[in-house]
């Protein structure tokens, strides 16, 4: 089995560094993921880097990646990418002439299997920035059911299914949500498996599509992805802060087919209405269909006063952790910028960048100055003058709020009135009894 040493020695700080990119991270039924013996995590993949660090955040095994073969292409690149246990896997259009070679990564994956270890792949193939899972490629499967035909079928495998998605993939401090689903047993297909090798491969990726699905946001028309989520804010509260979410966005899919399919007219005037509101509500900070809020004086109070009090004492460390901070910060997004035109690539850029731009400036400072307690005091300062930024924000977008709310109110209202006679619609053509 390959000693993913670089992996083992990086997997502590895991979790402190996907805290720190992301305000929350929430991770649901990590129990799933089997303590011992052969698993696969299948996992979506909505960003290219940050995916596999939260997935290395969320579970205690070590994880051995299957990675795209371009990646190994540079030579520092690669060894790193080796010493981490990450296997190459070559795409037919980026090598087509070598495809061969993945034989010897898919045998490397039976070892790993027969050995007990656990497997980390993104079935989809690539990484993309739609709201849904796309179709599966057959790898997964396959490696699966040949490592137990090697072994007759004796391994006792499970493949783990698992959604990840975020608020914002390319906003710095995003909300992160990783879910594991109920383990799939390959057993099922191994009869099929003995008659019809590539039948039972497909029968098991069409399995772990439809589990994949389960756990990962998937809004399978692209056009009803930004309506899904102006909708979500309507029903802002009945929706839960986890991946109970996830089933409420189900419903919302089935609903706008129906709506769309039923009354193709009023769908496209409501949908132009109910973007017109997400436009305007989203300048002044009201997500799209936030319901609107209660100022009361004691409660205010109770919110503003502390943060007030903070703003004004720590205004002199914010200025001097943004002033020291605000280029090794820009620099990421700059080149993201310049580098790259889909976000799942400039999210990874703005990562990467940023792994490498804060510590040559905290080194740079330390060795100009000759103070090397400017590597102990930089990092905090820094994070200081972060959450400070974000608390302002936040106030500056309360204040927004306020003051925008009584001109929203009226047009939220008639929406509001509008969706709840839809939803009252469609819930009593769900529960009429059939025949």
């Amino acid at each position: 089995m390959p000693r993913a040493t670089l992996y083992r020695s990086l997997r502590p700080f895991a979790r402190p560094l996907a805290l720190l990119f992301h305000r929350s991270l929430v991770i649901e039924n990590p129990e799933r993921v089997p303590g011992e013996g052969p698993v696969v995590l299948a996992a979506n993949h909505p960003n290219m880097l940050l995916d596999v660090l939260l997935l290395g955040a969320s579970t205690k095994r070590t994880l051995h990646f299957l990675g795209k073969a371009t990646l190994f292409r540079n030579p520092v690149l690669g060894f790193a990418l080796r010493l981490s246990g990450v296997l190459p896997v070559h795409r037919r259009k980026e090598s087509p002439d070598r495809m061969g070679e993945n034989l010897d990564t898919f045998a490397a994956c039976h070892r790993l299997l027969a050995e007990g270890g656990a497997i980390a792949i993104f079935p989809e193939g690539v990484s993309h920035d739609r709201d849904a899972v796309l179709p599966l490629k057959t790898g997964c499967a396959r490696i699966v059911l040949e490592a137990e035909a090697k072994t007759s079928f004796g391994l006792m495998s499970v493949i783990v299914p698992v959604g990840i998605s975020f608020s914002n993939r390319e906003i710095f401090r995003s909300d992160a949500l990783v879910v594991f689903g109920e383990p799939l047993d390959p057993s099922r297909h191994f009869d099929a498996y003995r008659r019809d090798p590539p039948g039972a491969v497909k029968g098991l990726t069409r399995d772990l599509e439809l589990a994949l699905q389960k756990v990962a946001p998937h809004v399978p028309h692209e056009e009803d992805e930004m309506l899904v989520q102006i909708l979500r804010g309507f029903f802002a509260g009945e929706i839960p802060k986890t991946g109970d979410r996830l089933l409420l966005d189900r419903r919302l899919v089935d609903a706008i087919s129906d709506f769309r399919d039923r009354h193709p007219l009023d769908y496209r005037r409501l949908r132009r209405k109910l973007l017109g509101y997400a436009r305007v509500s989203g300048v002044v900070g009201l997500s799209d269909g936030a319901p609107e809020r209660s100022y009361r004086l004691s409660p205010v109070v109770r919110y503003l006063t502390p943060r007030i009090l903070l703003a004004v004492a720590g205004l002199p460390f914010f200025l001097a952790g943004a002033a020291f901070h605000y280029i090794p910060y820009k620099l990421p997004a700059l080149l993201a910028r310049l580098l790259a035109s889909e976000s799942v690539e400039r999210a990874t850029i703005k990562l990467l960048g940023g792994l490498v731009t804060f510590p040559v400036f905290y080194g740079a400072a330390a060795l100009l100055t000759g103070r090397l307690r400017l590597l102990a005091l930089l990092p905090p300062l820094g994070l200081f003058a972060l959450y400070y930024a974000e608390m302002t924000a936040e106030l500056l977008r309360e204040a927004r709020i306020f003051f925008a709310q009584g001109r929203l109110k009226p047009w939220r209202d008639e929406l509001a009135g509008e969706l709840e006679a839809l939803r009252q619609e469609h819930e009593a053509l769900e529960n009429r009894p059939s025949g």
